[in-house]
């Protein structure tokens, strides 16, 4: 039976073997993208001598200006001179200079960006998504995942002793062959890795077939933000940016606040404040602000099933934290695959080779 499991896990990981290496790979790459994105922007944005950034009441008006209706969001940074977000649809998204409110353009790296996420999802070095890229792609998630699972069983010892273990889970310092550094190679990465791999290739799966998927959706569903029934603001209505600044005032340490613009007949403004990487709900708060600045009440945020696997695949649900670990995962992947074609075609080959004939003497 478990040479049956080995020639499975072979036969299937050599199918998917180029496939896994370069989602991997780039897997590694994109790891961090919106960090050096956000660092590339706002390093170009150049402030113009004795000029100050604007302030939260300038940012909202020319965000109105800019055609930003309610609904619209704007996300202010806690650095003044970095640049502004405006999001005026989930597709119509630009970023703002805070010093003059022109558009800041795409740095160069996000062009790099896009085209390693190109080859990531879709296997296409040249051009955008293809239906053929697209089908290999998600069948090596899927293969990747039954990998997963017919791993576990050959990783599990015969007999379990604490030797028998530990060259399972910790590098050798000395191995006789470059075949036995592979073996403990590929049975460490595969121990330590597991569970995010787990985490990022079933969120992969989910988000290549909408026939597993969907249904799993439909019995989650979407939860809407929940809050307690709050009265209404009786004053008269402050400024915007005077309401922004109140707010984060006693927000302790923040990186950005995004404030969801409203009807002129509301009476509260939606406002999230983050202090991660603008992902991972644990690292957010979101407000429900009276319009005359008499208080705020903290609202359970909505959770929405496609948003939490969407962000489980890459780590970010977790934060930086989350996003490191999904970074390794994926490095520990490559060598996975490395080694354990390596270590398949070499067992082929001793198979394969001729028996010595005893010499005549």
């Amino acid at each position: 039976m478990r040479r049956l499991f080995f020639w499975t896990h072979f036969s299937i990981g050599l199918v998917a073997a180029l496939f896994i290496f370069v989602m991997s790979v780039t897997g590694v790459l994109l790891a961090f993208e919106k960090q050096i994105t956000t660092w590339a922007r706002n390093a170009a944005i150049e402030a113009p001598e004795g000029a100050t950034p604007m302030d939260a009441d300038a940012l909202i008006a020319l965000a109105q200006a800019n055609g930003a209706g309610p609904g619209a969001r704007l996300v202010l940074p806690s650095d003044p001179g970095d640049a502004v977000e405006l999001a005026k649809s989930r597709r119509d998204v630009t970023w703002l200079n805070p010093y003059d409110g022109s558009v800041v353009q795409d740095p160069a790296i996000t062009a790099v960006f896009h085209r390693i996420e190109v080859v990531h999802r879709w296997f296409a070095v040249t051009g955008g998504r293809t239906e053929v890229g697209a089908l290999l792609m998600d069948g090596a998630n899927a293969i990747f995942a039954l990998i997963l699972v017919s791993g576990v069983v050959l990783w599990w010892p015969k007999r379990w002793s604490w030797p028998q273990v530990r060259q399972r889970i910790f590098f050798r310092k000395a191995v006789p062959t470059a075949q036995a550094r592979n073996f403990n190679w590929h049975h460490v990465f595969g121990f330590w890795a597991l569970l995010p791999l787990a985490a990022i290739v079933l969120s992969a799966v989910m988000m290549s077939y909408g026939a597993i998927s969907g249904p799993i959706y439909a019995v989650l569903g979407a939860s809407e933000a929940t809050s307690k029934t709050l009265p209404e603001a009786g004053g008269e209505a402050l400024p915007l940016g005077t309401l922004v600044a109140d707010t984060v005032a006693d927000a302790g340490r923040w990186k950005t606040v995004t404030v969801t613009l409203p009807e002129e007949t509301d009476d509260r403004v939606n406002m999230v404040i983050d202090r991660g990487n603008g992902i991972a709900p644990a690292a957010q708060q979101v407000l429900s602000v009276a319009r005359d600045g008499s208080g705020a009440e903290v609202v359970d945020a909505s959770s929405n099933p496609r948003f939490v696997v969407r962000f489980l695949h890459t780590g970010e649900l977790y934060g930086l934290i989350g996003q490191a670990v999904a970074a390794l995962a994926s490095l520990a992947a490559a060598f996975l695959v490395y080694t354990g074609v390596t270590l398949g075609i070499g067992r082929l080959r001793r198979m394969l080779r001729p028996a010595r004939r005893p010499a005549r003497g």
